[in-house]
């Protein structure tokens, strides 16, 4: 069949053979190099743009080392203990905290009694037994916000009953609930 060929058909069939030849070479040795570079390629592309992002940060360094300083001086200064010289000073400060979440809330602060204080582990447990009054939402968002306070604060001994019609020292009667606890705060003891 070679033989009836023409020279010009015979040349075109041997530059299609050696081109079909080489590029079954190529995809044999080279497309598969390719392939595991344009993979790498991606890797890198990936890993420069990590190197950015670490960069960034990296120039922020100073201003977080700073934040950082500042909250650790913060923590040491005070950290979630009370904050007095005194047990007395670390009460009045765990009434005013138990003031201004009830007066935010819609409550109304009905007692506090100051529990004696105990020493526990070097720490100092102050204590107050609180009762306070008012509607369910603000009862709940009261409790929530002492919970989540700043300074570390554990509610003991809490039982709440609805409120009945009675009048507490002849001012306006009672509505909703009423809720009794123990407010537990720590305070370092001074050495």
């Amino acid at each position: 069949m070679i033989e009836r060929l023409d020279e010009k058909q015979r040349r075109m069939l041997a530059l299609g053979i050696l081109g079909f030849i080489v590029a079954a070479i190529l995809s044999v040795t080279v497309l598969p190099l390719w392939l595991v570079n344009s993979g790498y390629q991606a890797r890198i592309d990936q890993l420069q743009e990590r190197l950015q992002r670490f960069g960034a940060i990296a120039a922020q360094d100073p201003e977080l080392r700073r934040r950082f300083a500042d909250l650790q001086r913060a923590q040491s200064s005070r950290g979630h203990f009370l904050a007095g010289d005194s047990e007395a000073t670390a009460a009045a400060e765990l009434q005013r905290i138990i003031k201004e979440i009830s007066s935010a809330n819609g409550t109304q602060l009905l007692s506090t009694q100051i529990l004696p204080a105990a020493d526990e582990d070097g720490m100092l447990r102050i204590g107050l037994r609180v009762r306070i009054s008012g509607a369910m939402p603000g009862l709940m968002e009261s409790v929530y916000d002492l919970e989540s306070n700043e300074v570390f604060l554990f509610l003991e001994n809490f039982s709440m009953r609805q409120a009945t019609g009675r009048r507490i020292r002849a001012t306006v009667p009672l509505e909703g609930f009423e809720a009794n606890f123990d407010l537990i705060a720590y305070m370092q003891e001074m050495s």
